[in-house]
């Protein structure tokens, strides 16, 4: 019963924490840039540039860049979950780019790459496991329970390092690159007109992350559970049998330590009629009538 329980437990965390991630994953929340777009038409240098990703409201997920408002002419966009979105141009930059790129952009890039591997690779161990976890609950398997319970540990520890991945991306972007279209490259007024938030892609991959780790406890719970009730169905059994052997190889009579004993349990029940004596007469007898 408490088996079942603590299983229940670990389906619904495992399942609502993995739902949560495939979602967070493919929305585009994650960073969010408020720009007054209105307030810099005026304001900025001339010769600026306004069409430049930089000066518009926009979101960021793992793979796109997607715009609530007005969105930049010419960069390829789509419609995705209501919103125009384009493709990170982060992730794909030209190769011309590339030759010119300094260390710390090498490395911002190389990084931006690893988030989306790791937060994959994530998301497919999690499917894996809940697809062995869902055979180990029909077997009711004790090793495959532990098996995934394991699988979730590693799913939630490729996520967490995914996600600090993500934070030293935006470091990198906010303090260590200083070229075009980074912040510290803005001119005074967009920094002044540009806030900065964590979006609710974000939030929601955090509740799922935490909804894992709490189905992989319950999954290591579930394992002990299993492993102690069969324990005890098994002793239950032995003790049957043990009972069982007994009785049958108990001795029905008694006189357990006299062997001749046995043999009182059959003639001590019945009167015996006296044997007469060697000379004495037969009363039977012909002629003792």
């Amino acid at each position: 019963m408490a088996s079942a329980m603590v299983l229940s437990c670990s389906t619904f965390f495992t399942l609502i924490g993995f739902v949560l991630v495939l979602f967070g994953g493919i929305t585009d929340n994650w960073a969010e840039y408020s720009v007054l777009r209105r307030d810099l038409q005026n304001q900025v240098k001339k010769g600026t540039d306004l069409n430049q990703i930089i000066y518009f409201p926009r979101n960021f997920g793992l793979f796109h860049v997607c715009f609530p408002d007005d969105v930049p002419s010419g960069i390829g966009s789509f419609s995705k979950l209501g919103y125009n979105c384009a493709q990170n141009p982060e992730l794909k930059p030209s190769q011309s780019a590339r030759e010119r790129f300094s260390t710390v952009q090498n490395q911002h890039y190389y990084f931006l790459w690893a988030t989306v591997f790791l937060y994959a690779a994530g998301l497919v161990t999690a499917a894996v496991g809940i697809l062995v976890g869902v055979v180990g609950c029909w077997k009711g398997s004790a090793r495959f329970t532990l098996f995934t319970g394991f699988v979730m540990f590693f799913v939630v520890l490729l996520l967490v390092a995914a996600i600090a991945l993500f934070h030293w991306v935006q470091y990198q972007e906010r303090h260590m690159l200083e070229m075009e279209p980074y912040y510290r490259s803005w001119q005074l007024i967009l920094k002044q007109k540009t806030t900065f938030a964590y979006g609710w892609s974000y939030v929601t991959t955090w509740i799922g992350v935490v909804f894992l780790l709490l189905g992989a406890v319950s999954l290591i719970l579930a394992y002990r559970s299993i492993k102690q009730s069969k324990e005890s169905i098994y002793k239950a059994k032995a003790d049957a049998l043990y009972a069982q052997h007994y009785e049958k190889s108990m001795m029905p009579y008694g006189g357990a330590y006299n062997t001749y004993d046995i043999y009182s349990t059959y003639y001590g029940h019945y009167p015996t009629m006296q044997a007469p004596g060697y000379y004495a007469p037969n009363p039977y007898m012909y002629g003792h009538q």
